[in-house]
Parts: structure tokens; C-alpha cells; sequence
């Protein structure tokens, strides 16, 4: 199984999991995206109205706001998780979304993704309800400024 498909499955473990643990959910959250979605609309899952796409490829998503990215470090040994809002794609030809995305990753190479796999994931869950607040604060600061991307 590819890299990039066993971070989006474990980091959608890990916001069950906190969902759970913090949040007191005891019902799934996050809903999957249909082939089409996650292909045409870069969205893997949807927490509520926030459509996510985790990636350990950051730095190769197009067409993302360079003033709505943040990082957050959770732990030396690793680089950075990062934030960002994307509002396109340049899948067939280049495509507006037709909402923005919350993109959260990391930029590992897949076999650096598979050596610090475990060392990765537990930071994860050490981390996790940072990782979440960062990213629903980044996309609801970008939705005030920008209502006008959520017609």
C-alpha cells in the first residue's frame, strides 16, 4: 500500500481517536470522500463542513494561499506539520474547488514516511488535538476573510 494512503488512513485514526478521547464523540466524525471528491476536489474526508486532505507531499499541492499556511512542530526528530488552504487543482486541465480545502501534512519522502512510521504516529497522538485546533482555526480565519470562496 502506497505511503500517502497509510497517513490519510492513520491520521483519520488519530481524529477518531481524539474525537473520542477529547470530545466525548462516541460516533464516527469524519466521513470519507467518494474516488471523485478526493481525485477532482482534493478532499479525502469531511469533519462536519471542513473538507480535509492529509498528504505527506505538502509541498507538491498546488494552488494553495501562502498567507493561510502555519506549522507546527511536534517533535525535532521530524519535520514540521504544515497547514495550508487550497482552493484548486491543476487535476484536468486546472479546477477551482467548488469549497476550499484544509490541506495538514508533512513533506516525507515514502521511504523516510515507512523508517520513522512508528516514531511518526505516536508524536501524532501526543499532538493530535493541536494538529486539530490549527487546522479548523486556519480554515475558519480563511472563511471570514474570504465568504466569498464558500458561495
Amino acid at each position: 500500500m502506497k505511503a500517502g494512503y497509510i497517513f490519510e488512513k492513520e491520521m483519520r485514526d488519530a481524529y477518531e481517536w481524539a474525537f473520542r478521547r477529547y470530545y466525548n464523540a462516541d460516533t464516527t466524525i469524519l466521513v470519507s470522500s467518494s474516488r471523485k471528491e478526493d481525485v477532482e476536489e482534493g478532499t479525502d474526508f469531511f469533519d462536519g463542513e471542513i473538507r480535509i486532505d492529509f498528504t505527506i507531499n505538502f509541498e507538491g499541492k498546488n494552488n494553495m494561499f501562502t498567507v493561510f499556511k502555519k506549522t507546527v512542530n511536534i517533535s525535532p526528530w521530524l519535520p514540521e506539520f504544515q497547514f495550508g488552504i487550497r482552493t484548486g487543482s491543476n487535476y484536468a486541465g486546472g479546477t477551482r474547488f467548488q469549497t476550499p480545502v484544509l490541506v495538514i501534512g508533512i513533506n516525507m519522502v515514502p521511504y523516510e514516511y515507512f523508517r520513522e512510521h512508528n516514531f511518526l504516529m505516536d508524536c501524532v497522538y501526543d499532538h493530535i488535538q493541536k494538529i486539530m485546533e490549527t487546522g479548523e482555526e486556519l480554515y475558519y480565519l480563511f472563511q471570514d476573510q474570504h465568504p466569498e470562496m464558500f458561495a
